[in-house]
């Protein structure tokens, strides 16, 4: 299958060098790199995130035989630091400095944040990278070496490319995940033999787990393993997760054994997150598939919030439920909880129709037996009851006890703007109603009338 092509964005923080990358390629330097005839300066820092324009797309960066950063000790002097995400705050993938280049790197998700930093001392020559943004089909790098895939199986077994011999130098492996919604995958890594670095910033194996894929934020993962070094034990890893990423990386010189990795599947405690907010004008919710062999039941719920005297429309799209509702549903409700005015409940085959709240939040809850799939629309349009209604500012008040009763005994529920015991207005400024109880007379202040 065939992706369009998504240019990558580069910007370099601080506002140094920012610069938009037009093209589906391009590089990365230290500053005054010249192909070894210049050094960078004392004192620099600079960092770029590079970031994919496209879920399907991750950051590979690969570095040239241009690579001299001043050598210390645990790289503490200059050094280059690549992380999985946005800033640094995301998973440090490595440290680098020397004369040793680093080995070819890929994001897990859709960015790659890179920093280079010299002190106050010596300086080298630097460094020149090259990026792009690819497919995980395309994140092979070694045309001599077939690894990485995606699996949909429930169980298997993953090897590093020639396991039990060597492990092949300048790899990129990726492999991805995916069972269906409700079920966890579950990891044992029987063996790993994996060169040893600080930081496993040379051979890794990376597991990350899928948070969120969509074309606005780009593909967001979280980590739950970077690890390289010699393990014979088994190292048993929940990932609480039905899609993940397995990625594999090994520099331009030794290698080990590999690795050595059975997957299979159990069944998550939720196949969906207990609530979530939406806040846009409008969009679809599609729920997530459950497969027949799901045998917990399902409550995902949707808190719908819309701007201030708005009001929510939902329309259910498409359901395919069981007709019973006691077993299967789509319950709406006029506000934030299940304890407001339940509008609908929804089973079965229904034909589409719209349903309106009366204020600014509903909730959505779609509860499962044996449903597979629910989808619906909603958008937010102004309140037409309260769209007239104008906030007083709250003054300070005196309080005295009376009784005031207007002909048409109409109803208020709250009072904020009282001049007198003989004239009220309320706290939208209705006119015509019964107000019982207390009266709170303003307190004037200076330049009041």
């Amino acid at each position: 299958m065939r992706f369009p092509l998504f240019f990558p964005l580069v910007y370099c923080h601080r506002g140094w060098n920012h610069r938009t990358v037009t093209d589906n390629a391009g590089s990365i330097t230290s500053p005054n790199f010249d192909y070894g005839r210049h050094n960078y300066p004392a004192n620099a820092r600079e960092s770029w995130l590079i970031k994919s324009g496209d879920p399907r797309q991750h950051v590979l960066v690969q570095f040239t035989s241009y690579f001299a950063i001043e050598d210390s000790g645990n790289c503490i002097s200059d050094s280059l630091k690549i992380y999985d995400g946005s800033n640094s705050s995301a998973p440090l993938l490595g440290v680098y400095c020397g004369i040793q280049r680093p080995p070819s790197t890929i994001s897990s998700g859709s960015n790659l944040f890179v920093v280079f930093s010299s002190d106050s001392s010596a300086e080298e020559t630097g460094f020149q990278a090259h990026y792009k943004g690819v497919t995980m089909e395309q994140s092979n790098i070694n045309p001599m070496v077939r690894c990485g895939e995606y699996i949909t199986a429930d169980e298997g077994v993953i090897y590093s490319h020639g396991y039990p011999n060597l492990y092949d130098v300048n790899l990129v492996c990726m492999w991805r995940l995916t069972v269906n919604v409700g079920k966890s995958i579950q990891l044992t890594l029987r063996y790993l033999d994996i060169e040893d670095s600080k930081y496993c910033s040379r051979d890794s194996l990376t597991i990350a787990a899928v948070v969120n894929e969509d074309a606005e934020n780009g593909l967001k993962t979280e980590h739950l393993r970077h690890i390289c070094g010699k393990d014979n034990n088994h190292i048993e890893i929940d990932t609480k997760s039905n899609d993940i990423f397995v990625i594999f990386t090994s520099d331009h010189v030794s290698s080990k054994s590999g690795f050595e990795m059975y997957h299979n599947t159990g069944y998550a405690e939720n196949a969906c997150p207990s609530l979530t907010k939406l806040n846009e004008t409008e969009g679809v919710v599609v729920t997530a598939v459950v497969d027949d062999e799901y045998d917990k039941m399902l409550n995902c719920a949707y808190l719908i919030e819309a701007d201030p005297f708005n009001v929510v429309e939902i329309e259910i799209q498409g359901l395919i439920s069981s007709s019973d509702c006691l077993q299967d549903n789509l319950g709406i409700y006029d506000g934030d909880t299940d304890h407001h005015r339940n509008i609908a409940t929804v089973c079965g085959s229904p034909t589409p129709k719209i349903f309106t709240t009366t204020q600014d939040k509903a909730l959505v809850v779609w509860h499962l037996d044996s449903t597979k799939k629910a989808q619906f629309y909603f958008r937010q349009k102004l309140n037409p009851f309260k769209s007239d209604l104008v906030e007083i500012p709250r003054p300070t008040f005196t309080t005295t006890t009376a009784r005031i009763t207007y002909p048409d005994k109409s109803h208020v529920t709250c009072v904020k703007c009282m001049h007198n015991v003989t004239r009220v207005d309320s706290n939208i400024c209705r006119k015509n109603y019964i107000f019982e109880g207390q009266i709170r007379t303003p307190v004037k202040r200076i330049g009041e009338l």
